[in-house]
């Protein structure tokens, strides 16, 4: 081969070179072509010039290229790992933003709830699933404060605890205790509505989730709970704590006609505190007022939930037993009628005893008509007094 031959393909080196640079893929072989061209030259063209080319050709092939490819990997590395940065902050933002939106849309469904309704028990259900969502809790239980009691709007029942927890709210809150978050919703000094909370967040994530929520839904809680009140007051009498005669009509109306559509029983009591008249003449009405207050008081803290309670007349009270049997119902009478007369009354410094007398009747046993029912309830108490009073009478022909 004559040095014209080998003179071509070393003068091709440099332009390869360039050529592979620029369009070989992929990069890392891209050395190889001018390293082809350069080591004919190499071999065979030792004195002259295109040795000296095809050297320096070579050299930038096996080095420079190389440390280019190296920094042009680097840099590729580096530019994914700031792509995947990017991609792993965003849908962290993305996800961040879903729950948001998931939060906000719950509160919208509470805050919506709560504006169209005056009862709670009623979306109780939705209430609670909303509330959840927002909170990110595993459970969540809600409870209506009144004085000393407290009543489940949804959730578990720890009563006890709610009851121990509100009566502790002095100036928190917040107290976190056994895994569970407690939160007061106050008016005033007054808890009136009280949460119990399940979750694994961070507890000042979550005392900052309830503090949100209670500003947001404070308005429409505070309107059902006047309403409630208001209610609450049409219904119950003021002096005994117990039911007015309108509420228990009522009642009776509605258990009546459920008892014969699913073909239960019905018991109703009707009591009357013996020679009454004789305690205000003696020691005043206030004295009267407080016989009252406490008869109430025992014949309410001794009967079922289910049990109706209510101020019949003056002195008379009236007790609906739904489902009731005629001898438990007999019992709870009995039980009632000795509770009151060992039952020391006080009078500021007056000590009282009194005694009771009841009648009983039962649908269908006793009676087919509520206005039947009562009346043989009326004529058993009659009875009862007739016969000495203190006593229980049932109704028999």
């Amino acid at each position: 081969m004559n040095d014209n031959v080998f003179l071509l393909i070393s003068s091709l080196s440099v332009p390869s070179a360039i050529f592979a640079e620029i369009a070989l893929k992929p990069k890392k072989y891209r050395f190889l072509i001018p390293v082809v061209f350069s080591l004919p030259s190499l071999m065979f063209s030792f004195y002259r010039i295109e040795f000296i080319i095809s050297a320096f050709v070579c050299f930038i092939s096996f080095t420079i290229f190389p440390k280019r490819q190296n920094t042009e990997i680097k840099n590729s590395d580096s530019d994914l790992f700031k792509i995947k940065n990017i991609f792993e902050k965003e849908k962290k933002e993305f996800e961040k933003a879903a729950e948001n939106e998931k939060r906000f849309s719950a509160l919208y469904v509470i805050i919506k709830t709560l504006s169209e309704t005056f009862d709670l028990k009623t979306p109780a259900v939705l209430l609670k699933e909303k509330i959840s969502v927002y909170l990110n809790a595993k459970e969540v239980s809600m409870f209506l404060v009144k004085e000393n009691s407290a009543e489940k709007i949804f959730g578990e029942d720890e009563l006890s605890s709610v009851l121990e927890y509100s009566q502790g709210f002095e100036k928190e809150d917040f107290i976190f205790s056994n895994d569970r978050f407690y939160y007061a919703f106050r008016d005033g000094q007054t808890v009136f509505f009280f949460f119990s909370v399940l979750s694994q967040e961070n507890p000042e994530i979550i005392k900052e989730k309830l503090e949100d929520l209670s500003l947001e839904i404070f308005p429409a809680l505070k309107r059902i709970s006047l309403f409630a009140r208001i209610d609450e007051l049409s219904v119950i009498d003021g002096l005994t704590g117990v039911y007015r005669r309108g509420a228990f009509d009522e009642k009776l109306s509605f258990e009546f006609s459920r008892a014969k559509t699913f073909k239960t029983s019905l018991g109703l009591m009707i009591l009357d505190i013996d020679h009454f008249k004789k305690i205000n003449d003696s020691y005043g009405h206030q004295a009267g007022d407080a016989v009252l207050k406490k008869v109430a008081e025992i014949i309410r803290e001794n009967v079922y939930e289910t049990d109706f309670v209510a101020r019949y007349g003056g002195e008379e009270f009236a007790l609906i037993m739904p489902r009731a049997q005629a001898d438990g119902a007999l019992r709870k009478a009995e039980y009632i009628r000795k509770l009151i007369e060992s039952e020391v009354f006080e009078a500021g410094a007056e000590k009282i005893k009194i005694t009771v007398s009841a009648g009983i009747a039962h649908y269908p046993k006793d009676a087919q008509k509520i206005e039947e029912l009562i009346n043989k309830a009326d004529s058993a108490l009659y009875k009862a007094k007739e016969s000495g009073r203190n006593r229980i009478c049932e109704w028999k022909e």
